[in-house]
């Protein structure tokens, strides 16, 4: 009965590893989201499947300007939250929705937001439509998203972070995503 129970757990434990493709080994991705700084979320939900954190600083849509880190510019909303992008979305596509957006929540905007910067491209900000009719900010056509780990306006906590299959960094006044610490 012991040899039963040992070999059970070790195929158990094996299955477990099979799936390491979607949590990040280097220690900076957790099974369940929890900010890097700061409270940690608490579940919500039938199954206690949608997580809820603590109110943040204020998105500011209503402008994108630039902030700067030792890993170069990035862009940020008019109250200085950094924006992030995902390396899972498709050109113009989001791929960050229902939980995932509780993490990383979209840019959400009624119109597009004026450009502070002289070094970002104003032509390069749109608006993509999504499903449930609101509209998500974009610059050189990706979705761009907060991170719930930001607790004030210059923290980039969520800079390079694995999360939900991918990873999410900081954005380049070129639309480029910045490399990694």
């Amino acid at each position: 009965m012991r040899r039963l129970f040992v070999a059970a757990f070790a195929v158990s434990l094996a299955g477990c590893r099979q799936d390491s493709s979607v949590v990040d080994t280097g220690g900076r991705s957790l099974a369940a989201p929890v900010p890097s700084r700061g409270i940690a979320a608490t579940t919500k939900g039938p199954e206690k499947d949608i997580f809820e954190f603590p109110k943040r600083a204020k998105q500011d849509l209503s402008g994108l300007g630039v902030g700067s880190s030792r890993f170069g510019q990035y862009i940020v909303d008019a109250g200085g939250r950094a924006l992030y992008v995902f390396s899972e979305d498709a050109r113009g596509q989001p791929a960050c929705q229902t939980n995932c957006a509780t993490v990383w929540p979209p840019a959400i905007a009624e119109q597009r937001p004026a450009v502070n910067a002289a070094s970002l491209d104003p032509g390069q900000v749109a608006l993509i439509a999504l499903p449930n009719g609101s509209h998500q900010v974009s610059y050189f056509g990706q979705p761009l998203y907060f991170s719930e780990s930001d607790l004030k306006p210059g923290d980039i906590w969520g800079h390079y972070a694995m999360s939900f299959g991918g990873h999410f960094a900081l954005l380049s006044p070129k639309g480029k995503p910045l490399p990694p610490p």
